[in-house]
């Protein structure tokens, strides 16, 4: 089986959680998504929109797992990730040689599938009824105590993985709170987050002045 092939199937089972790879305007996609989530005037709940950032995620990953999990779902390119990444790479800079034995090469053709199936177990861990993936960047939306219960379970489970989020990268919109209730949130979420941002409705823009989905990093 090609590696073309196996990006596309695991694409096509990864969606609609994860639309990093293998899927046609992924990015437009989830852009589209996020948009219609925002944009719902009449939800049957109260609702917040927490996009977040991991820190140096490509090169943070576990390769022990990202392997592990390889092995598990596509075994027909496994001899060839397990070539790439079972030793650590010598890397050269200047005078000085450094050994780099976690991470996956961000130049790999096949890093983003090997960085999608290793964190697609934390993906569909997410029970918020908004939850988007576009490799490293997430978006759930939801009720406070939901969203709130998932960033709990995310952060360790990240963690396990080598993964840690970005909290001043990473933002909370508030689309149907209260302000009291809204305030009392941040106050307990920045025990979880110390510096995340508080991005205003008003200020929002799903795509940023390159057609991309800022909501998405990029």
């Amino acid at each position: 089986m090609t590696c073309r092939v196996v990006v596309k199937e695991i694409g096509h089972e990864s969606r609609p959680v994860q639309l990093g790879v293998g899927i046609q305007s992924g990015c437009e996609t989830a852009v589209h998504a996020t948009r219609s989530f925002f944009g719902n005037t009449s939800p049957t709940y109260r609702r917040i929109l927490l996009k977040l950032d991991m820190k140096n995620a490509f090169n943070s990953i576990r390769r022990d797992h990202a392997l592990e999990v390889c092995h598990r779902r596509t075994p027909s390119i496994f001899k060839l990730a397990h070539l790439s990444y079972s030793h650590p790479s010598m890397l050269i800079a200047s005078d000085n040689i450094i050994s780099s034995a976690t991470g996956i090469q961000q130049d790999d053709p096949l890093g983003p599938l090997l960085f999608l199936m290793a964190v697609d177990g934390v993906a569909r861990s997410i029970v918020s009824p908004f939850n988007i993936w576009y490799l490293d960047d997430a978006t759930l939306g939801g009720s406070i105590e939901g969203v709130t219960a998932d960033l709990r379970r995310v952060i360790p489970a990240l963690s396990l993985l080598g993964l840690e989020i970005n909290t001043s990268k990473s933002e909370i919109i508030n689309l149907d709170y209260s302000a009291d209730d809204f305030e009392s949130f941040i106050r307990n979420i920045r025990l979880i987050l110390e510096d995340i941002k508080i991005t205003p409705k008003e200020d929002l823009h799903i795509l940023g002045p390159n057609g991309h989905s800022r909501v998405f990093g990029y």
